[in-house]
C-alpha cells in the first residue's frame, strides 16, 4: 500500500471514529433531556438505539472498522495504529464544532504534540525501512 493511499484511508478511519463519537454523544444527550421524567432504563435503552443520531454512529464506527482491518492487511502496526492519534486531533475541533466545547490553550498545546509525535513516528518507520510501499 503506497504511503498516499496509507494515510488518505487513516484520515477516513479517523473521520469515521470522530463522527461516530460525535454523533453517539448527540444520541445519550438526546435520550437524557427528552427523558427526564422516565427512569425505566429499558425505556432509555429502546429511546437512545432507535435514534437516527445512534443508527449513524454505529454504521460511522461499523465502517471505521472494516477501513482499520483493511489498513492492517496491508501494513504494520506499528506504522498504522500512531496514525490513529489524527482522531485526538480530529476530535478536538468537531467537539468545538459540533457540540459546543471550548478549545483551550492546553487542548491546543496537546494537538501540536500528537503531530509532532505522529511525525518523529512516520520518519523513525521511514529511516528503519519498516514501510512496506
Amino acid at each position: 500500500m503506497s504511503r498516499v493511499w496509507l494515510i488518505g484511508i487513516m484520515v477516513i478511519v479517523c473521520s469515521c471514529l470522530v463522527s461516530g463519537q460525535i454523533l453517539l454523544k448527540i444520541a445519550l444527550g438526546r435520550a437524557r433531556i427528552e427523558n427526564e421524567t422516565e427512569n425505566s432504563l429499558i425505556h432509555r435503552t429502546w429511546l437512545v438505539i432507535s435514534s437516527k443520531h445512534f443508527i449513524g454512529a454505529m454504521i460511522s464506527l461499523l465502517v471505521a472498522s472494516l477501513l482499520w482491518a483493511y489498513v492492517l492487511i496491508h501494513t504494520e502496526l506499528s506504522i498504522a495504529y500512531p496514525l490513529n492519534a489524527l482522531s485526538f486531533v480530529l476530535m478536538v475541533f468537531a467537539a468545538h464544532r459540533f457540540l459546543g466545547e471550548r478549545i483551550t490553550l492546553l487542548k491546543v498545546a496537546g494537538v501540536i504534540v500528537i503531530c509532532i509525535g505522529i511525525c518523529i513516528l512516520g520518519l523513525g518507520s521511514e529511516a528503519r525501512g519498516d514501510c512496506r510501499l
